[in-house]
């Protein structure tokens, strides 16, 4: 995460903006800041007080069920997406590939005779 006095659009008129919007947020979530970087570390997801330690109880509970939730949402859209992306299994007859051997183009019908053709003699 950038430091506020490294944002594209800093000025230094609206300094104290910067600061609250970016750095004291990223300080508020237990970020720490990398040396020399301008530019602070945090860790995914971020580290939560103990709620024995929380003045408000209930709406921790209810801020972090929800953070919960777009959290599995947000990867149950990733898998689906990735899922819906994937290629073909390499095996059986999901392999149809075009193998330049020799000179000659080969269709492979399945993995045995990709792994034979491929087979130094």
């Amino acid at each position: 995460m950038v430091k506020d006095d490294a944002q594209i659009a800093y000025d230094v008129r609206y300094a104290e903006g910067f600061r609250n919007s970016y750095s004291a947020l990223w300080e508020a979530f237990g970020a720490q800041e990398i040396v020399d970087r301008r530019a602070y570390t945090m860790a995914i997801p971020p580290r939560l007080n103990p709620l024995s330690n929380v003045t408000h109880k209930n709406r921790a509970v209810a801020r972090r069920r929800n953070w919960l939730e777009i959290a599995l949402s947000a990867r149950q859209a990733m898998l689906e997406d990735r899922i819906s992306q994937a290629p073909a299994p390499i095996e059986g007859e999901a392999v149809k590939l075009r193998m330049d051997l020799g000179g000659t183009q080969v269709k492979l019908k399945d993995a045995n005779q990709l792994q034979r053709a491929c087979t130094i003699r």
